[in-house]
């Protein structure tokens, strides 16, 4: 804070401009502890039964990991690489597939 005039006071600008930024910065605040504590409708975790046991967990992901396999079967894709060289000794440029 800059102090003004012989006697140091603090000019009104000053003390308004102080004023201002710790508003802003109580309200930037007050909104990220808002922010923080609401969630999205149905993201609360919800108790439907006991915990799983090892073998249900294992279970669970070997299914999961067939469904996987299945989706993948029918995905089909194409990657092209490309280098441009510009430099000692001269150019270069490659493609590939």
């Amino acid at each position: 804070m800059k102090l003004n005039g012989p006697d140091r006071r603090i000019s009104i600008t000053s003390l308004i401009r102080l004023r201002s930024g710790s508003v802003i910065l109580a309200a930037l605040a007050l909104a990220l502890a808002i922010a923080w504590q609401v969630r999205a409708p149905g993201s609360q975790r919800t108790f439907l039964g006991p915990p799983l046991t090892a073998d249900q967990v294992v279970r669970n992901l070997v299914e999961m990991n067939q469904h996987r396999l299945q989706a993948l079967r029918s995905y089909q894709g194409k990657r092209i690489y490309r280098v441009d060289y510009k430099g000692f000794p001269g150019r270069a440029a490659r493609r590939w597939w």
